[in-house]
C-alpha cells in the first residue's frame, strides 16, 4: 500500500517486488507489480482510480533461492 500511495505522489515505476503479507506467522506472497497508474480528474485535482497489475512470483522466487543454495 506504501507503494501505491507514492504513486499518488507523482513516483512512477515500471517493475517492483512487492512482498505481500498473509499471517502473523510469516507467511507471504510476493507479488511482482509491473504497472501502476493513477487517473485524475481535472489537472492534478482528484484521483478517480489507481490500476495496478501484478503477477504473483512466489514460486519463482523460491526456485530461484533454491537454485542459488544449491549451485545447480
Amino acid at each position: 500500500m506504501d507503494r501505491i500511495q507514492k504513486t499518488s505522489d507523482g513516483e512512477r515505476w515500471e517493475s517492483v517486488e512487492i512482498p505481500i503479507p498473509l499471517d502473523k506467522k510469516g507467511g507471504f506472497r510476493t507479488i511482482l507489480s509491473e504497472f501502476c497508474r493513477d487517473f485524475w480528474i481535472g489537472i492534478g485535482k482528484t484521483i478517480v482510480a489507481t490500476i495496478a497489475q501484478g503477477q504473483d512470483i512466489t514460486d519463482r522466487k523460491k526456485i530461484e533461492s533454491e537454485y542459488q543454495t544449491t549451485g545447480c
